[in-house]
C-alpha cells in the first residue's frame, strides 16, 4: 500500500522531491529556494512576449 493511499499522488511527490533534490545540489541546501526556482521559470515562460 502506498503512503497516502493514492499511488499517482505518491509518484508525483517522489518525482517532485527528486527534482527539488537536484535543484538543491546546484543551488545549495535551501529547500525553500529550490521551490521558488521552478515557480520563477514557469512564471517567466507564462509571460510570453509581454
Amino acid at each position: 500500500m502506498s503512503a497516502s493511499g493514492l499511488t499517482v499522488f505518491d509518484k508525483t511527490l517522489q518525482t517532485t522531491n527528486i527534482w527539488l533534490d537536484d535543484l538543491m545540489a546546484d543551488q545549495g541546501p535551501d529547500r525553500q529556494l529550490a521551490w521558488h526556482v521552478p515557480g520563477a521559470v514557469l512564471q517567466t515562460l507564462g509571460r510570453g512576449d509581454q
